[in-house]
């Protein structure tokens, strides 16, 4: 009986799919237009990308956690929570290298 509880209680203490969606869409969009401004910028959203990510890859693969959040929430959820991680980081990447490549090379002499 308390593993039936147990295993219907574990969505309440995950984060929502929308507050994951949005948080890797905010923080990559902040990456990247940090990024093509300064890129060295881009590695403060990516530090917090890469926390959350990993954080939610470690409970996705869980062996107890991850099939439990499958079977309440169904593979959407994790296909979306790494789908929304990798956007996020992608998006940082993408910034940063755009600042990088558009920055002034140096003086050409006239």
């Amino acid at each position: 009986m308390n593993a039936l509880f147990a295993l219907l209680e574990v969505m309440d203490k995950e984060p929502s799919l929308t507050l994951t969606l949005i948080l890797g869409g905010a923080l990559g969009l902040a990456g990247f237009l940090a990024g093509r401004r300064r890129p060295w910028l881009a590695l403060l959203p990516l530090a917090a990308l890469l926390v959350f990510g990993l954080a939610r890859l470690s409970e996705l693969q869980d062996p107890f956690v991850g099939p439990a959040i499958r079977q309440e929430a169904g593979n959407g959820y994790a296909v979306l929570t790494y789908v929304a991680v990798a956007v996020g980081i992608a998006l940082c990447v993408a910034g940063a290298l755009q600042g990088w490549l558009r920055r002034p090379r140096g003086l050409t002499s006239a």
